[in-house]
């Protein structure tokens, strides 16, 4: 069945309700993502999931993939271990098709085959509020905005002096310590964060061997956040991020000791507000810099690179509804070879956020991107909704998207001793250039419906989405000649890809105390097929309860079925095992500033893998302690 008769048959069941609501219908929770200004939930056509400060509380994770691994039409893959490579997906698309904002820090790591965002390590504690933007966001973000987007906002403060901090000890002989505080000075806010992890880890490849070497991870998350409000209208808001993350890893000769990665990334985000009678005009910095070596016995491997960014964006509001223009410059600098390799981008774009009638939304963007190497490109967005009642609310949208090559798919090389070669020279040294400077940008588009749908009666909401993106002129790699180890390059030969899915959700207050939660996630490829490392299908149940007025649990059970994985040789697609992730949560407040509170991961003690190859953490429990003062 094509996606505009599924499109059709999911909108006919969910327009088929309406008559048996009565009640409002009410959705308090507001974005900035899906149009980059303040917005309603339930007035942009864009699907997007809030997590609120209170369910991140609740879930009590260590780290930020633990709380989107639960979070339907995203998954997760490790390569082991915490601290090993990590690839978030958003509807079925990895890293390389998302962006990531921190504190408004695009946290895009230049220096890799492709550009990707460095999630490895992000610490869950100090996370106020998650927002997922599905489906291809070009027209708002920019390249990599092809899956999604995903904003991370930590908490602010919240009185004159507040401060906290948080211990945890557990399995794997995992610390963790944070600590954040804040002032204010008449009419400024900073807050600074510190968080530090340690872990002796577990081999990330070969488990079950006995004797295999731990693969260990430690953390180091250092931050700063000011807000200054000039109490005329302006405000300027100044973030500062710096990581240092080092971590073991098994390579292709599998498990294995003294290989280890060091990486520093840097970051600075500034934003100055200026709020008008009829008018908010912001302008945004943006800069965040990688510094990485990778170590082996053999040699050390160093990579620099960074991405700077500067913004302007105007807000107007007029009779028809409301017009945003923004402009934004770009550099993204890689060191290759000892010479910096560099890209330029300069973009605008103009959105119009319309109620065309009382119950209904209609926002369209449309963008112009300008790049130094390949040139122009134009994409666009646009997104509704219709509210037939006051408990109903139903989103369709459309967009398109693209990829920009990344300077290693560009301009890679590296340098090789053999004599052997043709191209060699006297002392048997050659440059091998697979890099592709002729590259053009891969593209994508995306359509999506979605309804969320209050059910008064069991006090509870019902909601789901269906999607479909589709990309061409994909970037891979071309062996060319397969017999020459040294003749290869990045090409575009032609590859299309498609994701499909749909994802239904439901979640109620069964009393006052306690809240439950069911959703089901489907993805496959375009021909219903799974798509490696992504579940099929994955059902999640969550359950929370105040027990006591000081007594509470959490838990949260994962059913994922149907997933395959790459071979460690590349050499073909195997099936995975099926399993079930079992976590819970107890805390307990001693008094009204502190409490502790012990979580268990995996408590079926499954045996399961998220990558091929890969191993994943036994039952593991871990204790804790927060405080605030």
């Amino acid at each position: 069945m094509s996606f505009s008769n599924k499109l059709f048959i999911f909108l006919f069941i969910i327009l088929s309700t309406t008559k048996i609501v009565a009640q409002d219908f009410v959705l308090d929770q507001i974005t900035v993502s899906a149009n980059r200004v303040f917005t309603p939930v339930n007035e942009t056509g864009a699907i997007v999931d809030v997590i609120d400060e209170e369910i991140i509380q609740n879930k009590k994770a260590t780290f930020l993939t633990q709380i989107l691994s639960t979070t339907p039409g995203i998954s997760v893959s490790q390569n082991g271990p915490v601290g090993s490579t990590t690839e978030i997906k958003i509807r079925g698309y990895g890293s390389k098709y998302i962006k990531v904002y921190y504190d408004g820090i695009d946290i895009a790591d230049v220096t890799g085959v492709e550009v990707k965002p460095y999630i490895v390590g992000i610490p869950s504690n100090n996370l106020k509020k998650i927002e997922i933007l599905q489906g291809s966001q070009s027209a708002l973000y920019g390249s990599e905005a092809v899956g999604g987007v995903l904003f991370l906002e930590t908490k602010d403060l919240k009185e004159k002096n507040d401060s906290s901090i948080n211990i945890q000890y557990g399995s794997y002989n995992t610390k963790s310590l944070s600590i954040s505080t804040g002032y204010q000075i008449e009419g400024t806010k900073l807050g600074l964060r510190f968080s530090n992890t340690e872990s002796d880890g577990y081999s990330a490849l070969e488990t079950s061997k006995e004797g295999a070497e731990n693969d260990g991870y430690f953390n180091r998350e250092i931050s700063i956040k000011t807000l200054t409000d000039f109490n005329n209208g302006a405000s300027f808001s100044l973030n500062l991020l710096n990581t240092f993350n080092k971590g073991d890893y098994d390579g292709f000769m599998g498990d294995a000791e003294n290989y280890y990665y060091e990486q520093l990334n840097q970051g600075l985000g500034a934003k100055l507000s200026i709020k008008g009678k009829n008018s908010d005009q912001k302008f945004g910095l943006n800069f965040y810099k990688t510094d990485r070596t990778q170590f082996s016995p053999f040699a050390s491997t160093e990579y620099y690179g960074n991405r700077g960014s500067i913004d302007y964006q105007i807000l107007r509001n007029f009779n028809f509804g409301r017009g945003i223009f923004g402009l934004a410059a770009e550099t993204n600098t890689v060191e290759i070879n000892k010479t910096d390799k560099v890209v330029n981008n300069y973009a605008s774009f103009i959105s119009l956020l319309t109620k065309p009638i009382n119950n209904a939304t209609l926002d369209t963007t449309i963008r112009l991107d300008d790049h130094s190497v390949f040139g122009q490109k134009i994409t666009g967005r646009i997104t509704g909704t219709y509210q037939p009642n006051k408990d109903l609310v139903i989103k369709v949208g459309s967009g398109t998207g693209f990829r920009a090559p990344s300077l290693d798919e560009m301009y890679g090389q590296y340098n090789v001793n053999d004599p052997s070669n043709f191209r060699a020279d006297s002392n048997g040294n050659f440059t091998v250039l697979y890099g592709n400077p002729l590259l053009k940008p891969e593209n994508s588009t995306s359509m999506d419906a979605g309804f969320s749908y209050r059910i008064n009666k069991f006090n509870a909401v019902l909601s789901g989405s269906i999607f479909n993106i589709k990309i061409d002129n994909a970037i891979s790699w071309d062996p060319e000649d397969p017999t020459d180890w040294y003749d290869g390059k990045y090409n575009q030969l032609g590859n299309k890809s498609e994701r499909k899915g749909y994802d239904l959700r439901l979640n109620t207050s069964i009393n006052s105390n306690s809240k439950f939660g069911i959703s089901y996630a489907n993805t496959t490829d375009e021909n219903g097929n799974s798509v490696s490392n992504i579940p099929k299908q994955v059902i999640n149940l969550s359950l929370f309860s105040k027990v006591t007025d000081k007594l509470s649990i959490n838990g949260e059970l994962q059913s994922v079925s149907e997933l395959t994985g790459v071979k460690s040789d590349g050499s073909g697609v195997v099936p995975l095992k099926d399993y079930n992730l079992l976590n819970a949560k107890l805390s307990y407040l001693l008094n009204g500033n502190s409490k502790i509170y012990l979580n268990g991961e995996n408590l079926l003690d499954e045996t399961y893998e998220t990558s091929s190859g890969y191993g994943t953490a036994k039952r593991s429990f871990y204790l804790g302690y927060e405080r605030q003062f």
